[in-house]
């Protein structure tokens, strides 16, 4: 009897722990929805104990209903993409006003350059040994009323020319181009013309020398 009891009290203690541990055991879950938008921290909590739901909502840590809660993450958003627009936008900008301003350096540096070559062609023919052997033709220089006129727009060229870099204005900087390369082409034609007229029409040498030396000077090529 006495051993009978004994695996009689054994086996109520060990119904006895079971049933405590299976009254003990507990089925929680969680989960953690965290995120920052637009420098604010948003953080959303799903708990679950036994069966019994919780939500918490909380913005940079202040507790918050539902309702708020995602109409300021919205909000948020709606700010944080239109700051990633801005920035888009203005790098855009950055790269178009660069864009605009390198090909507005170049045509300066186009238009000086032309400017230059044209008055040295001006001043050239303007030669007073070369004078009394001009050739005029429609293809060239046809007059010496168009030659004087050419030379009164090169200098308003010269004046214009840093206003229209400061306003970049591109279209004008790339008119005076176009004209200054056609008075250049005609301008050349003009004064190999004249030159080989001076030679073919004179004898005086020591005004032939002189011509020479002009040309030599600015690198006329025949």
């Amino acid at each position: 009897m006495g051993k009978e009891k004994y695996l009689l009290v054994l086996v109520m203690i060990l119904l006895s722990s079971l049933f405590i541990n299976a009254r003990s055991i507990r089925h929680m879950s969680m989960i953690i929805d965290e995120e920052k938008v637009d420098g604010i921290s948003f953080l959303h909590t799903l708990k679950s104990d036994q069966g019994k739901v919780a939500e918490t909502f909380l913005i940079d840590g202040q507790p918050v209903d539902k309702s708020d809660y995602y109409h300021q993450l919205d909000q948020a958003y709606l700010k944080e993409m239109q700051k990633k627009r801005e920035q888009n936008e203005y790098k855009s900008r950055l790269k178009v006003e660069f864009a605009s301003k390198a090909h507005c350096a170049i045509l300066n540096k186009v238009v000086v350059e032309l400017l230059q070559k044209v008055s040295s062609l001006i001043n050239r023919l303007r030669h007073d040994e070369l004078k009394p052997y001009y050739v005029f033709d429609q293809d060239t220089v046809s007059s010496l009323s168009e030659l004087l006129e050419i030379k009164q727009l090169v200098s308003q060229a010269q004046l214009d020319v840093s206003d229209l870099v400061s306003s970049n204005d591109m279209a004008a900087l790339q008119d005076i181009i176009d004209k200054l390369e056609s008075w250049q082409d005609k301008l050349e034609e003009c004064f190999k013309n004249s030159v080989n007229n001076a030679i073919e029409q004179s004898d005086d040498t020591l005004m032939l020398k002189e011509l020479l030396s002009v040309v030599s000077a600015e690198g006329f090529e025949n």
